[in-house]
């Protein structure tokens, strides 16, 4: 049915755009409808509390993620992230989800590296943007990557 009522949508857009294109003193002038998501509805991406997270080098960070619908819409939304460091993964767990009106929630998790070459220490704005439908939003976390503390000397001895 969603499909069916998709179709008729975007034939109803394309007939009034031809009908319209022309129309007006400039004879330039178009039509031009636009329809956000699946049913008409769209939905947006939102980073949930604490929105900042800690990873000392070669460890992770998880930040919880929501989408909400909003109106009708239905269709599967892909998540990603950008704005990585140098030598950081990332995963999202959904990696893509259907937003409700109660949101669908999915975990990002960014793992640093550590050893010989590891995620530079420094404060990062990460974009996450979920894509569905034609339609993209986007909310930002702040990853925080903290430097392993050097071990100096010997820490071998006895405690007496």
């Amino acid at each position: 049915m969603r499909t069916l009522f998709t179709y008729a949508l975007a034939f109803i857009s394309a007939i009034a755009a031809l009908a319209l294109t022309g129309c007006g003193s400039g004879g330039g002038n178009t039509f031009s409808p636009s329809f956000t998501g699946a049913g008409g509805g769209s939905f947006s991406v939102t980073a949930q509390a604490p929105t900042t997270g800690h990873a000392v080098q070669g460890q992770s960070a998880t930040f919880d993620v929501s989408t909400l619908a909003a109106g009708n819409f239905g269709s599967s939304v892909s998540l990603s992230v950008s704005g990585l460091p140098a030598g950081a993964a990332s995963s999202f767990s959904p990696s893509s989800v259907v937003p409700t009106s109660s949101g669908a929630g999915s975990t990002l998790t960014v793992t640093t590296t550590g050893g010989s070459s590891p995620t530079p220490p420094g404060t990062y704005t990460l974009t996450v943007s979920g894509s569905g439908a034609g339609v993209t939003h986007q909310t930002t976390v702040t990853l925080v990557v903290d430097a392993v503390a050097p071990t100096t000397g010997d820490l071998s001895g006895t405690i007496q």
